[in-house]
């Protein structure tokens, strides 16, 4: 191989390392923020749930006044 091949090679094999670098971190990133909105969700139920508990609640003593 010429001294010009060999430099081509390695400049491409440092773009492709830097690639996969920032890929990696990019993936990370990504992940933690999907287990973030996982979390986030999970939450968002339970208070919905307890929500809809409290109402149904309110809903039973209302309708046992009327009687």
């Amino acid at each position: 191989m010429e001294t010009t091949q060999l430099v081509d090679l390695e400049l491409q094999v440092d773009y492709l390392l830097s690639m996969v670098q920032r890929l990696q971190s990019e993936n990370k990133a990504l992940r933690q923020r999907l287990a973030d909105a996982v979390h986030h969700r999970s939450e968002l139920q339970e208070q919905h749930f307890d929500a809809a508990k409290k109402i149904k609640l309110i809903i039973s003593q209302l309708k046992e006044e009327v009687e």
